[in-house]
């Protein structure tokens, strides 16, 4: 299984100070653009430049990755392979809590190398722990989880998941399809919002 890599934890920690630098020079622009005009000028970002998208932001991370020196890449990668053991040391620690054995995969301590922490499941190359506790902690009021906190997010998002593929898999056999399609999976997630229950999707 693969989980993050030296540029994805570049990327983490470089991405929102980046979007912040690249929204105030287009908000610069726009409002030195607005005042060449003839404009009031007026505070910047105010009906003046656009949002910095998600690319643009994705763009230039990817050259200020490519500029690194060797030797900051490699930085980034040690702390990268270091992630990487902590991650292997709580799944073995999650396994062993809930009677299983940690995954067969590789594990030559490369930093691209993830980890199973519950049974095998289609869902573990989709929810590396090391991805789970990403997420987990981009929320600003969250600032530690514990390795079984983590493995209990990623048990709870599978059997979400489990949920929600059955209910669409319902949902296109009543239609007398074999291929899940959108409104499959937006039905399941009305009956989320009304608060169905039971048989009545799942």
């Amino acid at each position: 299984m693969k989980g993050r890599s030296a540029y994805f934890l570049f990327a983490d920690e470089h991405r929102a100070e980046l979007r912040e630098e690249l929204q105030a020079a287009a908000d610069a622009a726009a409002a030195a653009a607005k005042e060449a005009e003839g404009g009031s000028g007026g505070a910047a970002g105010d009906g003046g430049a656009k949002k910095v998208s998600v690319a643009e932001v994705a763009k230039v991370l990817g050259a200020r990755w490519k500029a690194l020196s060797e030797e900051a890449r490699a930085e980034y990668k040690q702390r990268c392979d270091a992630i990487g053991e902590a991650d292997r040391a709580a799944a073995a620690e999650a396994a062993a809590a809930a009677g299983g054995q940690p995954g067969d995969g590789d594990d030559d301590g490369d930093c691209d190398d993830g980890l199973v922490a519950r049974e095998p499941s289609p869902l573990d190359v989709l929810l590396p722990l090391s991805n789970v506790r990403r997420i987990a902690l981009a929320d600003e009021d969250v600032t530690r989880v514990s390795s079984d906190g983590i493995a209990a997010i990623a048990a709870a998002v599978d059997m979400l998941m489990g949920v929600v593929v059955r209910g669409a898999v319902k949902s296109a056999k009543a239609s007398k399809r074999r291929t899940l399609q959108l409104k499959d999976f937006s039905q399941v997630g009305a009956a989320f919002c009304c608060g169905c229950r039971g048989e009545e999707v799942f």
